[in-house]
This record gives structure tokens, sequence and C-alpha cells, in this order.
């Protein structure tokens, strides 16, 4: 009687060790990605993990050990390599289909890149720094910002850099205090 020895999913596996500079740090990516539960130094077996097991991690190495072939023992080509291990994510993930890469969405590559310099620069990261981008004081006579001009204001929802700018404004256009009246 032969014992069937499975392949823990926990550790990286020494196929996938001997061809991607990376593996280790990406495999945890790809475990994360698609679901596979590690409790203990163990995978928790499940669907997923039975996919990733017998379908994803052979055709990962052999993926992987034909791009080592084409760059031909010069340096890796990290956006190669990320092309491959998210087209095996998603084909042991849950789902029918595996989405294509487009110039408009190769930002998706970017959690199995490596190199900060070669990520691909993700629209919603622009349009975060459109809103960290904080307007101006209000008070068009502030002299709150650098060399006498108008500072920014605290937060997005703020109208004015300080209370004393929002004290003129509100002096100045007639919603001072009404004075007490004497008894």
């Amino acid at each position: 009687m032969e014992v069937e020895t499975k392949l823990n999913l926990a550790a990286c596996p020494p196929e996938i060790l001997a061809v991607d500079a990376n593996a280790e740090t990406l495999w945890r990516v790809l475990l994360r990605k698609v679901g596979i539960t590690i409790s203990k130094g163990e995978h928790i077996e499940d669907r997923g993990a039975w996919i990733l097991r017998n379908l994803g991690v052979p055709d990962l190495a052999s993926r992987l050990g034909i791009q080592n072939q084409v760059e031909k023992g010069g340096p890796q080509d990290d956006v190669a390599r990320a092309v491959i291990w998210r087209h095996v994510c998603e084909a042991s993930s849950a789902g029918d289909s595996i989405a294509d890469i487009s110039e408009q969405n190769r930002y998706v590559l970017n959690a199995y890149i490596i190199p900060k310099d070669k990520k691909f620069s993700n629209p919603v990261d622009a349009l975060r720094q459109a809103s960290r981008t904080l307007p101006l004081c209000a008070n068009e006579k502030c002299p709150h910002g650098p060399d006498g001009t108008r500072a920014t204001v605290s937060s997005p929802r703020a109208k004015y850099c300080s209370k004393s700018c929002r004290n003129v404004v509100s002096r100045r256009d007639g919603f001072a205090k009404p004075k007490k009246l004497a008894a």
C-alpha cells in the first residue's frame, strides 16, 4: 500500500523556489489572493487548496521554467513573471474566467511586482492624491500662509485655516456676535 504525500501549501514549493528569486514573497501573495487559509503551519484543505496543489503548482513551475529559458540566465523580467503569477492565481481562484490584461488595467499586476520602480500607475492612486490636496483658506486676506499668502486648510471639509480667519470673515460679512444689552 502506497501512502500519498500531500504538498503543504503553507511553504513555497521547492520547484517554485528554484525558478523565481522572489518566490517566497510572491507565494504569500498568491495564497492570500486565492483564499488559502494557513493555520499552525499547515494549509486548510478545501477545493481551492486542492486546485492550487494539483493544478496551480505544476502550471506555475512549468511557466516559470519556460520564462527562465527565455531570460537565458539574464536578469528576471519582473513584468513577465507577474503576468505568470497572476494568471495562475486567477486560474486557481473561484470563477470561470481569467480577466485579460490591457494597457488600462496593467496595475493589477502590481501585487506580483516586487521592485517599486517597475509597478504601473493606478488610476485610484491619482484620485487619492487629488483628494489629498487641500484648498486654500476662504479668507482672501489670510496672512497665515508662507510669505504672507493664503494658507491651506487643515482638512478637505474645512473652509478656513484658523479660527481667526473665520472670525475675520464673519465680522466682515456682518455675522458678528450680537452684543449683550445692558440691563
